[in-house]
């Protein structure tokens, strides 16, 4: 789960509290979910196996099967939520697979006039950089020469239309210290694939609104199908301070209260009305534990014996949670389902991959599409496993 970052280039400024944008995290970008093994990346030499309070057991299980699919020899970049896959196969000649199915559509991209920054109105400035293709919700590819936010599954940052969420840090007058913004930024249409003959047509950023904005750095978490849009603001140092919740929709931010005495919030993931997220406190007081949201408050997800954490990856159309459990010390962890009270272990079940030290998953859609790698140590990879996991 590569967590999304905020920045002027579209990655987290600030604070990067858990180490990299949820859900984060494949495709080139930093995991979140790995940086919560060992109490955070950032403390290093803060990672003892702890003895916390346990977390409510399970009081059930439920049937999942895991069917095994085809995956092409390629770097899988994205997955929509109507199955769609996006493949960069030749990263020196530019060449990206769209799979449907079983059907195969290559695009091939050569780079064309290069170009950085969108300024309103005017076109963009001569630089070193190429326009780059992304794989929109809705599972068409469109060219970009912005600087979205990119987690583990870029499709997440993008709206049907085109556009898609970006940071920005400024020194406002007045302010001593630097705004972190939110926004969601429209610009014209590039050439896709664009060619060494024909210059990309000069591409413009038509408008820009403004999301959310904080005198504190600020990261999101989570862009749902119908564009709500949860945010971390972070008040306080990168190894201290709190978190605020917020949920963004229709125009509207609201903060959210989080379980009691939890502090920080890491990760959110939400499908319809079926929202859970994993929090903790910085320093390892509390364990990250993840919550399901109900109409009453928050309720925590059950761990079994012998584990620490929990997290959330993705929450399925149902309302089954994706996500991880593992020790504090993170040399043991599995990948898991919640419904409710019940948990199923993915690892225990047929056709789970089982070659190497412990599996990760890298990205998940919510129709229940999971892209998995095993963990073999430094120097010894194995290749990656698509599945498809089916709730019975």
């Amino acid at each position: 789960m590569r967590t999304r970052h905020l920045n002027p280039k579209g990655f987290i400024f600030g604070l990067i509290m858990i180490g990299v944008v949820l859900c984060g995290t494949g495709c080139g970008n930093h995991d979140s979910s790995n940086d919560l093994e060992g109490e955070g990346s950032q403390n290093s030499s803060y990672n003892p196996l702890r003895t916390y309070k346990p977390g409510n057991p399970p009081t059930g299980t439920f049937s999942a099967t895991i069917e095994r699919l085809p995956l092409i020899k390629a770097r899988l970049l994205a997955i929509s939520d109507n199955d769609v896959l996006f493949f960069n196969r030749d990263t020196q000649n530019q060449e990206y697979v769209l799979v449907t199915g079983k059907k195969e559509q290559s695009l091939k991209r050569v780079p064309g006039d290069p170009d950085l920054r969108l300024r309103p109105n005017v076109p963009l400035r001569r630089s070193a950089y190429y326009p780059d293709p992304h794989l929109l919700p809705n599972g068409t590819v469109k060219m970009t020469y912005g600087n979205p936010i990119l987690g583990s599954n870029s499709t997440d940052s993008f709206f049907n239309d085109g556009s898609f969420l970006v940071g920005d840090v400024k020194n406002l007058p007045g302010h001593k210290r630097a705004t972190y913004f939110l926004k969601r930024d429209w610009h014209s249409d590039a050439h896709f694939p664009a060619s060494y003959t024909i210059s990309p047509e000069p591409v413009t950023l038509l408008k820009s609104k403004e999301i959310y904005r904080a005198d504190n750095p600020v990261r999101l978490l989570e862009k749902t199908e119908k564009d709500v849009i949860w945010i971390q603001d972070h008040r306080g140092t990168d190894s201290f301070g709190v978190d605020q919740l917020i949920r963004y929709a229709e125009g509207k931010s609201q903060v959210i209260a989080m379980p009691d005495d939890y502090k920080n919030v890491y990760l959110v993931a939400q499908t319809g009305d079926h929202i859970a997220a994993t929090f903790g406190i910085v320093k390892g007081e509390l364990p990250y534990r993840t919550y399901l949201k109900t109409s009453s408050g928050w309720t925590q997800l059950p761990v079994p014996a012998g584990y620490d954490f929990s997290t959330v990856k993705k929450i399925f159309r149902d309302g089954t949670v994706l996500g991880n459990i593992s020790t504090s010390d993170s040399k043991k962890s599995k990948n898991v389902l919640w419904q409710g009270n019940n948990l199923v272990i993915l690892d225990d079940l047929p056709g789970w991959p089982k070659q190497g030290r412990k599996t990760d998953c890298v990205m998940a859609n919510r129709n229940g599409l999971v892209y998995v790698e095993e963990d073999n140590g430094p120097g010894n990879t194995r290749p990656p496993y698509l599945l498809k996991i089916h709730v019975n």
